[in-house]
């Protein structure tokens, strides 16, 4: 049991020890960032109540995966395979994740916390349209914001692709998520609309925060996809029905080639903002029924293109850390 003033519960020692260690990932430091996590995983393992359940399982799985990974000197892989398993049994919301839905029964002897709960601030889009429309716009942010690379996993190279992590930053950064959990559940529906392609694991079903690969899709396969749910029946509200949205909305635009990149040599003088074409998010057949709130959202995108081309956006150091394409 840990040692502490006032004994706390699993979910609250996991969640602290996530915002000691991320800040020292993002400094740099990711060695210690393992190590720090590395322990934690260890500490909870050795509770009596938790060693035989699948909390237990599940950390004694990450802490050899990481292990090994840690003895190469690949400590941020080693600690984002732990972060992942944190994340996971942090997950009781999610009722596909038995790990997190057992976490009520596995908790510290002691106080229950109730106030660890998070809450996504921002208003939700409440309709299928909206919804399909928001998860369109987001899969080109992602395109524009992340810049797949070479990578290898098990001494097998992949080209063109990135790491979960990297989307589920780009949209915790960007405030298009509110925290990770709401980041992974963004792109768990990118990834059934086949936006995003698993790479790194065949018959993947779910999408991962962590070091996993995935690719941008091809045109072919967003037309395939979108032919699939065509034919389905689909209940208002679910998945499929804001996915099938999001893919025609995506297909409408001339900008999605089959490289998963825009048009350079294009004759098109449509502004970008960020390598995004502003019109394209502005004059889409929906944009009829905009509210008021998403007109002026229109312009402020119209205005930033405006901006981009006097500002020196590049690489910048400040306070001994570098920040890419900032101004």
């Amino acid at each position: 049991m840990i040692e502490s003033q006032n004994m706390e519960t699993l979910e609250h020692y996991l969640h602290r020890t996530i915002q000691k260690g991320a800040p020292l990932y993002n400094e740099g430091n990711k060695q210690g960032c393992y190590a720090l996590y590395l322990d934690a995983a260890r500490i909870v393992m050795g509770q009596e109540k938790i060693k035989k359940s699948l909390i237990g399982e599940r950390l004694e799985q990450a802490v050899e995966e990481a292990s090994e990974l840690g003895e190469k000197e690949q400590w941020g892989e080693a600690a984002w395979v732990l972060r992942h398993a944190f994340d996971e049994i942090l997950g009781d919301n999610d009722k596909d994740n038995p790990v997190g839905r057992r976490r009520h029964t596995l908790i510290w002897e002691g106080l229950n916390n109730d106030g660890d709960s998070w809450q996504d601030a921002h208003i939700s889009n409440t309709t299928d349209f909206e919804k399909g429309q928001t998860l369109a716009d987001i899969s080109l942010i992602l395109r524009a914001s992340i810049e797949p690379k070479q990578h290898t996993r098990y001494r097998k190279t992949y080209e063109n692709c990135f790491q979960g992590s990297e989307a589920v930053e780009v949209l915790t950064s960007l405030g298009l998520a509110a925290h990770r959990k709401s980041a992974v559940e963004t792109c768990q529906r990118l990834f059934l609309a086949s936006f995003l392609v698993s790479v790194s694991h065949d018959n993947e079903s779910k999408f991962r925060d962590g070091t996993r690969l995935y690719r941008f899709s091809y045109r072919e396969e967003l037309e395939a996809k979108l032919a699939d749910l065509s034919s389905k029946e689909r209940a208002e509200g679910s998945d499929d029905a804001i996915c099938l949205i999001a893919l025609e909305t995506t297909l409408e635009l001339p900008s999605l080639i089959n490289s998963g990149e825009t048009h350079e040599n294009s004759q098109d003088d449509t502004r970008t903002f960020g390598g995004v074409a502003v019109k394209h998010l502005q004059t889409r057949r929906s944009s009829k029924l905009w509210s008021q709130e998403q007109q002026i959202g229109s312009e402020f995108a119209q205005s930033a293109a405006a901006w981009e081309p006097f500002l020196d956006i590049k690489d910048r150091k400040y306070n001994f850390k570098t920040y890419p394409k900032c101004f």
